[in-house]
């Protein structure tokens, strides 16, 4: 029994397919490093943010609201408990919680400049490198 030869096919590709492929493997190559220098996300961080100020806001808020309409009853008397007041109150949780959204989409946002800002160092850096190499085959 004789052995096997293995076949070695050469492969021929033109100059601009291989600069193609050398380009795709450099963007690659920049996705992958910037995925992993990211910073990690706000919400991240905070998976749960939005949910845990709600319940600890609102758990806090009604505290404050026993506190504070027990003590403004004393003073207002019956109108702390019409309609006109419990609409008031109303509005002021709303008020409250519209605040706390927007200092987390404030964070968020600031979040997403950094990363904007990250991506577009990384991609200079990259584009010299990748100008670097070209200019070094010349």
């Amino acid at each position: 029994m004789t052995p096997r030869r293995r076949l070695y096919i050469p492969i021929t590709r033109s100059g601009s397919s291989i600069l193609a492929s050398i380009t795709t493997q450099m963007l690659q190559e920049g996705s992958r490093l910037r995925r992993e220098n990211r910073p990690p996300s706000f919400s991240s961080q905070y998976p749960n943010l939005c949910l845990w100020a709600f319940i600890f806001g609102s758990f806090f808020l009604f505290i404050l609201d026993i506190l504070i309409s027990s003590t403004l009853a004393m003073f207002f008397g019956d109108w702390w408990i019409s309609e006109q007041a419990g609409w008031l109150r109303i509005a002021v949780y709303v008020f409250i919680w519209l605040v706390i959204r927007g200092y987390i989409d404030e964070k968020e946002w600031e979040y997403q400049q950094e990363i904007r800002e990250h991506e577009r160092q990384s991609s200079e850096r990259m584009h010299a490198v990748f100008d670097a190499k070209r200019r070094a085959r010349r």
